[in-house]
């Protein structure tokens, strides 16, 4: 089926009433134009972060794998922590790939997310789709204990080095009314 025709059939089914119940009234332009599909996991090896004893640095290096047939994709940041903590790192393209890039993101709460995205290009003959495949790792705020005495404390992620992390293929259908 594709993704006009979903996003058609959707519309129908919003108009008739049908499914009032299921899918919320207002949906958002975005959301009722996409596609969730379940691919397989992202593989992440070599992961280490630390911020970096009396510099107000902190970094993050890693290798992903999308699949195993491909060589690994290297991801590295350098941030700026005026804490000695693993502050929140913006979206980074990794290594010379203009396609992958990843993203931490620190709560308050202690916990982070490591997110991971792979923009696909797709040409498909008369639609027109951006296609971005996605994995979040969880990291919980033992894994990302001070280490040090003193001023010499920082943070560090003690979490594992390598893990698999569940992926999704993000689908969305641009028309004409988007440009």
């Amino acid at each position: 089926m594709g993704c006009r025709t979903i996003v058609t059939f959707l519309a129908l089914t919003l108009a008739s009433g049908a499914t009032a119940a299921a899918i919320p009234a207002t949906l958002p332009p975005s959301r009722a134009k996409q596609n969730v599909t379940v691919i397989p996991s992202f593989n992440v090896s070599d992961f280490t972060a630390s911020a970096i004893v009396l510099s107000h640095r902190d970094f993050y290096r890693f290798d992903v794998i999308f699949c195993k047939d491909h060589p690994p994709v290297h991801c590295e940041a350098l941030g700026t922590t005026l804490s000695e903590e693993l502050g929140s790192i913006p979206q980074t393209r990794c290594g010379d790939s203009s396609e992958v890039s990843f993203k931490w993101t620190r709560y308050q709460d202690g916990t982070s997310d490591l997110l991971i995205m792979r923009e696909v290009v797709a040409a498909f003959t008369g639609e027109d789709r951006v296609i971005t495949d996605e994995a979040v790792y969880t990291v919980p705020s033992n894994d990302t204990p001070r280490l040090g005495p003193g001023k010499l404390q920082h943070m560090v992620y003690a979490g594992p080095e390598n893990f698999s992390v569940p992926a999704l293929r993000f689908e969305v259908c641009r028309d004409e009314t988007d440009d």
